[in-house]
């Protein structure tokens, strides 16, 4: 995943911190309550790191309350 994320990094015009925060928010994206999985590794140890995701749907106000 580290080598996917910094050949798509040669794509992405801006600063560094604009470059690196893409991961991130490619991880918020999807339906909400599915799982986003993230794998590291390091030192020749992998670690996986599941999440759900919210739900943040903006929903209209009830307005007889």
């Amino acid at each position: 995943m580290v080598a996917q994320l910094e050949d798509k990094k040669q794509y992405i015009s801006g600063s560094p911190q604009w470059t690196e925060g893409g991961a991130p928010r490619q991880l918020r994206r999807g339906e909400p309550d599915s799982t986003a999985a993230l794998a590291v590794r390091q030192a020749g140890t992998e670690k996986t790191c599941e999440m759900t995701r919210p739900d943040r749907r903006i929903r209209a106000l009830d307005a007889s309350a």
